[in-house]
């Protein structure tokens, strides 16, 4: 049975898309200390699970 592929890391613009801010914004939360970036030779990642939990860290309400 095939299930649907659920990233574990995404580049900016997609994790800017997921949790409905602009990519200004997502560029600027990179910048912050504890904002969870990976950056793998010239590629640029976050992972999911982290960038959710970084969230639900700054007061912004509970996340589903």
């Amino acid at each position: 049975m095939l299930t649907q592929h659920q990233p574990i890391a995404v580049n900016p613009s997609a994790a800017a898309k997921m949790v409905g801010v602009s990519r200004s914004t997502l560029y600027r939360w990179m910048s912050m200390d504890g904002f969870p970036v990976v950056r793998i030779g010239g590629c640029v990642r976050i992972p999911v699970d982290d960038l959710l939990a970084w969230i639900r860290g700054q007061g912004g309400g509970d996340m589903a």
